[in-house]
């Protein structure tokens, strides 16, 4: 599957009709991308490093494990191409070395008493996405959900601004975000 993958990202990379329509497009900088919130991809696409999977302490892959950062990350639609492509060359190692040497059952359980408030934080295929959740007596009383898609809708927009309009669906779909996960 890696190889596949490995020789699909060549055919993309070095086709010249391809790369000509990705560089330049929807462009959102360093400094943009901190000042929306961006988070995942497109935040790493501009240069900023950051992955709740590298800040998340006691995950088992972690000292080694970091962000997916491209070479000169310009922020465009063909940055963001990259940083899927980088991530998927660690996700297949990630999977062969768990395949390779699986955990056992309940190692990767946090234990402890059970709490009225839990907040998790998960690296998503779209950036950061944070639950929180306040236990009542058997239910749930609150919950609060923010996905990676609705961190960064307004970068969405602000890569838009400024582009062609036939360079949209492009720029959109290099963002890759969820609508349903911002209906609210």
């Amino acid at each position: 599957m890696g190889q596949d993958t490995a020789r699909a990202w060549r055919e993309i990379q070095f086709s010249p009709s391809v790369q000509a329509r990705l560089d330049g497009v929807g462009i959102l900088g360093h400094d943009d991308a901190v000042r929306l919130g961006a988070v995942g991809p497109a935040a790493r696409a501009a240069g900023v490093r950051i992955d709740t999977r590298a800040a998340s302490p006691g995950l088992w892959y972690e000292p080694s494990f970091g962000a997916a950062v491209p070479p000169g990350a310009g922020g465009d639609v063909a940055a963001r191409l990259e940083v899927r492509a980088l991530e998927l060359v660690e996700v297949f190692a990630i999977l062969e070395e768990l395949l390779a040497d699986p955990l056992s059952p309940g190692a990767a359980s946090p234990g402890g008493a059970p709490v009225a408030l839990g907040v998790a934080r998960v690296e998503s295929p779209r950036g950061e996405t944070v639950c929180a959740v306040e236990q009542g007596k058997s239910r749930v009383e609150r919950l609060h959900l923010r996905t990676g898609s609705y961190a960064n809708w307004p970068a969405l927009a602000f890569a838009s601004a400024e582009n062609l309009l036939p360079d949209f669906p492009l720029i959109n779909k290099s963002f890759e975000l969820c609508y349903a996960c911002v209906d609210r």
